[in-house]
C-alpha cells in the first residue's frame, strides 16, 4: 500500500505556483517532520508530490492502509523507510493517532531531517494526547486556497519585507500588469480551490455544493456531535453570504431560528 510517488497527471506547466512551497523546502532541510495542514482539496498532495517526487506515499483514505497501519504502526512504517530514497509521506494523518507515536520512536533514533511529511485536513498535534508527541521534531505550515498571487502566477507579496528595508521603495511593490476590475471579480466566483478553479460555472457550482455536503455530513462529524446537521449547512451558507459585512449574531440567529 506504500509506493514510490512520481510526478502526478498534472505535468509542471500546469501546476499552479505555490508560495508555500519555499517554506517547506525549508522545513525539509531542518526538522524531522514536516506537518502540511490545510482544508481538503486545497492542493496539499499536488503540491508534496510535485515538490518530493522520490518520496513514499501512503494515504489514509485507503481503509487497507489504514488497517495495516493501525495494527502494528511501527512495524509498517519502519519497513517503509528501509531502502526509501525519499521521505515517507502519509495522507490524512489525522486519522491514525497511534502513527504520530511510532513516528516519534523513529525520527528519535535517526534524528536526520526530512524523514517524515505528513498532511491533512486538521491538524492532529492539536489532540490533547498527541499536541506534545513531537515538540521540537515537527514543522507545522498551512496551505490555503489559492491566493490570487498563484491564481495569476505571480511572485509572493513582499510587503513587509518592503516595509522593513531600510529605504523602502514604493516602485517594488507595483505589479507591471495589474488586474482588470472584471478579472478580479471572475477570481473572486472561481474560488481558490486548484482543483475546481478552472472548471465553468455550472460545473464549479456542483463541486461547492458536493465540498459543502462533503463536509457537513463526514468532516464536521469527526470531531463533534451534529443532532441537526442541515442547521450546520445553512450556518455556513448564511456566513458566507455575510464576508462583506461585519457580523451580525442577532440577524444570523433569528435567520437560523
Amino acid at each position: 500500500m506504500t509506493k514510490s510517488m512520481s510526478a502526478d497527471s498534472a505535468s509542471p506547466a500546469s501546476v499552479l505556483p505555490r508560495h508555500i512551497a519555499a517554506e517547506l523546502r525549508r522545513a525539509m532541510r531542518s526538522s524531522r517532520v514536516v506537518n502540511v495542514v490545510g482544508p481538503r482539496q486545497t492542493g496539499k498532495t499536488t503540491l508534496v508530490r510535485h515538490l518530493l517526487p522520490h518520496g513514499r506515499y501512503c494515504s489514509l483514505d485507503d481503509p487497507a492502509t489504514l488497517q495495516l497501519l493501525q495494527e502494528d504502526p511501527y512495524g509498517y512504517l519502519l519497513r517503509a523507510a528501509k531502502g526509501a530514497s525519499g521521505p515517507i509521506v502519509i495522507d490524512e494523518i489525522q486519522k491514525s493517532k497511534e502513527s504520530v507515536l511510532a513516528i516519534k520512536r523513529i525520527v528519535d533514533r535517526e534524528p536526520e531531517p526530512g524523514q517524515f511529511v505528513l498532511t491533512g485536513s486538521s491538524n492532529i498535534f492539536t489532540l490533547p494526547d498527541i499536541a506534545d508527541a513531537l515538540t521540537g521534531r515537527v514543522w507545522t505550515m498551512c496551505l490555503w486556497p489559492l491566493t490570487t498571487a498563484e491564481a495569476l502566477r505571480l511572485p509572493a507579496g513582499r510587503l513587509l519585507d518592503w516595509a522593513a528595508s531600510s529605504a523602502p521603495d514604493i516602485d517594488q511593490l507595483r505589479i507591471q500588469s495589474p488586474p482588470a476590475r472584471e478579472q478580479y471579480i471572475e477570481l473572486f466566483l472561481r474560488g481558490g480551490f486548484p482543483g475546481i478553479y478552472r472548471l465553468e460555472p455550472r460545473d464549479r457550482r456542483a463541486h461547492y455544493r458536493a465540498y459543502l455536503d462533503s463536509f457537513v455530513d463526514r468532516d464536521a462529524r469527526e470531531v463533534m456531535r451534529l443532532r441537526k446537521p442541515e442547521r450546520l449547512r445553512t450556518l455556513i451558507l448564511q456566513m458566507a453570504a455575510r464576508t462583506a459585512a461585519p457580523l451580525n449574531v442577532a440577524a444570523l440567529s433569528q435567520r437560523l431560528g
